[in-house]
């Protein structure tokens, strides 16, 4: 049968001059464009047709499309607006064709035997103990201080600088903008103050990270963390032992294990305090109980709640022939609230991975849970984030009790991440 072209692609109802351009335009607009995402495919089904102008947007929320996409070598790239996240920072996760096939092994490489539990478990002590003597807090930041601590242990055997957080928290932001702005928003860039204060803050993560690659460099000794795994890495011929280099590697998986692991947490915690039943399966020690809950509070929150891909050929998904250079959509977060896959689809319901924690949680090729991304892009650390995660749910249930705060609803918006921007207070409780 011949494919279909790509105007015979459904489009969601627009506004009959301007498009769809007001369904992108503005803040307001761009931090909802998960719900907008979500209003695509619940309208047009597996495949919607977004045209932006000269831009063509293509959205997936089907399971065997986005297999077809994410296993196609001529759509294993970012499009030109994410690319340009590597003017803020050199972000490895946007190299393309070689480039990144290079990074992967390197990345790879220096994840091997890193003492990913021990840095959870260090960083969970001051954690613990703010809990203990708490009555309620805000899971986000509170989660965010404890992803930091985590995620630099694991790098550097250190903890986290509190003195980087307004940096953090400035990089952070903008590597999620410089991909939505310039869709939404790029009016947004004619400030030079923005990007002045953007190198203050690039110029002193990296600084503090440098420091970190001249002491080993100067007194090596033995460590299992990151830092020792890209140094080991240059060894095998796989990176540069360059100090830049090493500090570049590590600044890259700074930012992107913190964001990942900050939300992913923050949200099963948040969870969890909304289902004190379930937290009561984990500390009696059900069986499953604790990864059926982690499994189903990825499906609602995955860390990678939307990326995307650029056609480099004409590829046929779904009957339809899609041309090249058309940017395609895949949002993890819309397709695990389809109900056309997931019985009830709103529901934290931890049960409906009864019998199926053993299975992999790395992206099938035909599934339609796909919580670290998939295909040849898929998430470098996604095998280290699940128990890091586990391990941080586990230990926090054991000590105390969360509730969360009655009547409070989170207002999740998309920046990089899921978040929710009126905060997840919940109450705390010792336990025992």
């Amino acid at each position: 049968m011949t494919a279909l072209g790509w105007s015979r692609v459904p489009r969601p109802p627009h506004h009959p001059v301007l498009g769809h351009f007001p369904d992108w335009m503005g803040t307001a607009r761009a931090r909802k464009v998960l719900d907008t995402v979500l209003g695509y495919a619940e309208t047009c089904g597996g495949l919607a047709r977004v045209p932006l102008g000269p831009a063509s947007l293509l959205v997936l929320s089907d399971p065997e499309p986005i297999a077809t996409l994410l296993q196609a070598e001529s759509a294993n790239v970012k499009g030109w607006p994410y690319r340009l996240t590597r003017v803020v920072l050199d972000n490895v996760l946007l190299l393309n064709g070689d480039d990144w096939a290079r990074a992967r092994v390197q990345y790879r490489r220096a994840l091997r035997g890193v003492d990913a539990m021990g840095a959870v478990d260090a960083a969970l002590e001051p954690f613990l103990g703010h809990l203990r003597t708490a009555d309620a807090v805000d899971l986000g930041p509170a989660v965010s201080q404890l992803a930091a601590d985590a995620v630099c242990a694991l790098l550097v055997s250190d903890r986290y600088d509190p003195a980087l957080e307004p940096h953090r928290a400035r990089v952070q932001h903008e590597l999620a903008a410089v991909g939505i702005d310039l869709q939404c928003q790029p009016w947004a860039y004619l400030s030079p103050a923005r990007w002045v204060a953007l190198r203050r803050s690039v110029t002193a993560m990296r600084a503090w990270f440098m420091a970190h690659v001249r002491r080993r460099q100067a007194d090596p000794g033995a460590h299992d963390d990151v830092l020792a795994g890209f140094a080991a890495a240059a060894g095998e011929g796989h990176g540069s032992a360059a100090p830049e280099a090493l500090r570049d590697g590590l600044v890259n998986v700074f930012f992107t294990a913190h964001d990942v692991l900050t939300a992913a947490t923050s949200w099963c915690l948040w969870l969890l305090a909304r289902h004190p039943e379930t937290q009561a399966a984990i500390r009696r020690g059900e069986p499953d109980a604790l990864a059926c809950a982690v499994r189903e509070s990825l499906r609602l929150y995955p860390g990678y709640p939307l990326f995307s891909r650029r056609t480099q050929a004409p590829l046929e998904l779904d009957g339809h022939l899609v041309p090249a250079g058309v940017d395609v959509i895949v949002s993890p977060w819309v397709v695990h609230r389809l109900a056309r896959h997931w019985p009830d689809p709103l529901a934290f319901r931890p049960e409906r991975w009864a019998g199926r924690t053993e299975q992999p949680v790395g992206p099938g090729p035909r599934g339609a849970y796909l919580p670290f991304g998939g295909g040849h892009r898929s998430c470098i650390a996604f095998a280290m984030a699940l128990p890091m995660l586990t391990r941080v749910v586990e230990r926090v249930v054991a000590e105390v009790e969360l509730e969360a705060q009655p009547g409070h609803e989170p207002d999740v918006v998309y920046w990089g991440s899921a978040s929710s921007a009126n905060g997840l207070p919940v109450r705390v409780r010792t336990v025992g």
